[in-house]
């Protein structure tokens, strides 16, 4: 069973029946009788956002969210990160050894933070400075995908 929902907010449901071959010429003439009539069943359902008291996002809304939870999951990767070579650093008990493995975990931590915003900060400016919210990637606006074909409409004058 497929789904599939438009943008007026109907969803649009597909069942496929598939059934195997037997191998009498008898069960394979009905199967694919039975298949050629009832191939597809197809019924509009329409959903009343208002009923469900949230509003069904978009595929642009979707992936924004995942690409900020991105971020956010990274982030606090990397802050628990530093703090378990900071416990490291503290229970080291004044080896050597294991200081310069907390070191590195520090080290380590301290370089992804710095980069995730490096990246953020980039990409930030190129959101809001250089495409001017035009094109955006999901960090300071919601992503921005673009229209690759544009549909044609008789006596259009862009056409």
């Amino acid at each position: 069973m497929s789904f599939l929902l438009d943008k007026s907010g109907r969803v649009t449901y597909y069942n496929v029946y598939m059934f195997k071959q037997k191998s009498s010429k008898l069960a394979s003439m009905a199967a694919g009788a039975f298949l050629a009539a009832n191939q597809t069943i197809t019924t509009t359902i329409v959903v009343n956002q208002a009923a469900l008291g949230f509003q069904i996002p978009t595929l642009s809304e979707l992936l924004t969210f995942i690409i900020r939870f991105f971020f956010a999951i990274a982030g606090v990767f990397a802050l628990f990160y530093m703090l378990q070579g900071g416990l490291a650093w503290v229970t080291s008990e004044g080896s050597k050894e294991n200081v310069e493995k907390a070191r590195n975990k520090i080290q380590a931590a301290l370089v992804g933070i710095i980069l995730i915003v490096l990246v953020l900060a980039i990409v930030w400016t190129l959101e809001q400075v250089v495409f001017a919210k035009t094109i955006c990637f999901g960090i300071s606006c919601s992503l921005t995908i673009p229209q690759l074909l544009v549909p044609y409409v008789s006596g259009s004058p862009t056409n």
